[in-house]
C-alpha cells in the first residue's frame, strides 16, 4: 500500500475521474478522511460514523466478479482452505444457538454469497432446511453437484425475489465489504427475515488490516504477508468495518444486535496464516480490549419484531 496524506474531503469535492463522492452508505454522511489510496482506488473514514468506505464507488462489471471466482475456484490451495472452515461455520453456528437457547434444526437458512456450499452443508448436517446464493456459476454447480445442495441459486441478493419473511437465519461469512451498499443489503435481510429472526455477519476488522497495513514495510523485510487498509484492496473490498460501525449498521436496519465478537481465523494456513495469527497474538497482547484489533469478527442481531428497515430501492 502506498501511503497518502490525510486531506478532509466534502460530498462536493471531485472523486477519480473527476466523479462527485458518493454520501455515507451509512449515515448519508457528506464529510470524509482519506485515509489511504490502492490499486487507484481512494479509501475515506466518515468524519460523522466512522465507516471506511471506498468513494467513488468503482463501476461494477460482472467480468470482474466472474474472474475472480473462477481464479478462486481453480486453485486448489484455495479450495482446500475453504472446505477446511467447516470448523469456523461451526462455531458460528453454535454460537448462534448458545445465544437464541434454539437449534437451528428445522429452519430456513439463507447463506448468501454461499460459494461451493460448504457452510450450508455444515448447516444441513444439523437438521436446518439450506437455501443459498451466490453471483459465481461455477461455485452454484460445485454446491449442488458435490455437496448435493439444489437450493442453491446464481443471483444478486438485492433483487432476489424470495417471500418475505420467509426465513429464521440469514447468514453473510466476508459478504457485507463487499457490496456496493451495506445499508440496502442489510435492509433486503430485514425483510426476508421471519419476526425476531436473526443474522449472522462475519466481517475483516479494519482496525486491525488499518493497524497491520502501516507495517507493510517490516513485514516485507520479514518476507511475511501484507494486507491491505481494508484487508483486500478496491475494487473486491469496498468497506472496512470495525466493532462500532457493525453494530451501528445493524441497528440502523432495525436489528437489535445480540453479540459482536472475534471470530476464528480461517481460510489461511502455512505462511500466511502464522503470520496473521502472529500479529493477531501480539495486537491483542498490546491493546486492551482484544476484539477491537482481531482480524476478524462476528455479530449476530435479531431482527426486531413488527419493524423492518426502509424497503431497499
Amino acid at each position: 500500500m502506498k501511503g497518502v496524506p490525510d486531506p478532509r474531503c466534502s460530498k462536493n469535492d471531485s472523486g477519480a475521474g473527476g466523479r462527485l463522492l458518493e454520501p455515507c452508505d451509512l449515515c448519508e454522511g457528506e464529510d470524509f478522511k482519506l485515509v489511504a489510496s490502492e490499486d487507484g482506488h481512494r479509501i475515506w473514514r466518515c468524519l460523522t460514523c466512522s465507516l471506511v468506505q471506498v468513494r467513488p464507488l468503482p463501476p461494477q462489471t460482472e467480468r470482474e466478479n466472474q474472474e475472480y471466482w473462477k481464479l478462486d475456484l481453480d486453485d486448489p490451495a484455495v479450495r482446500r482452505a475453504r472446505l477446511g472452515s467447516r470448523g469456523v461455520y461451526s462455531h458460528g453456528l453454535n454460537h448462534l444457538e448458545e445465544v437464541t437457547g434454539a437449534s437451528v434444526a428445522g429452519k430456513r437458512v439463507l447463506d448468501v454469497g454461499c460459494g461451493m456450499g460448504v457452510f450450508l452443508d455444515v448447516a444441513k448436517e444439523r437438521g436446518a432446511i439450506p437455501y443459498g446464493m451466490d453471483l459465481s456459476p461455477e461455485a452454484v454447480q460445485f454446491a449442488r453437484k458435490q455437496l448435493g445442495i439444489a437450493t442453491v441459486t446464481v443471483g444478486d441478493f438485492e433483487s432476489a425475489d424470495f417471500p418475505l419473511g420467509f426465513f429464521q437465519i440469514i447468514t453473510g461469512w466476508n459478504v457485507l465489504e463487499h457490496v456496493r451498499s451495506p445499508r440496502q443489503w442489510l435492509a433486503k435481510a430485514s425483510h426476508l427475515l421471519a419476526d425476531d429472526g436473526v443474522l449472522l455477519i462475519k466481517v475483516p476488522n479494519v482496525r486491525f488490516s488499518a493497524l497491520a497495513s502501516k507495517l507493510t514495510s517490516a513485514l516485507r523485510m520479514l518476507r511475511l504477508p501484507t494486507t491491505g487498509y481494508i484487508a483486500t484492496a478496491p475494487p473486491l473490498h469496498l468497506y472496512g468495518f470495525c466493532t462500532t460501525t457493525l453494530r451501528r449498521a445493524l441497528e440502523a436496519a432495525s436489528f437489535d444486535v445480540l453479540s459482536v465478537e472475534r471470530a476464528p481465523i480461517r481460510e489461511t494456513r502455512g505462511l500466511t496464516g502464522r503470520a496473521i495469527v502472529g500479529l493477531a497474538t501480539l495486537t491483542s497482547c498490546l491493546f486492551a480490549g482484544t476484539k477491537e484489533f482481531h482480524p476478524v469478527i462476528m455479530a449476530l442481531a435479531r431482527r426486531r419484531s413488527g419493524v423492518k428497515a426502509a424497503c431497499p430501492p
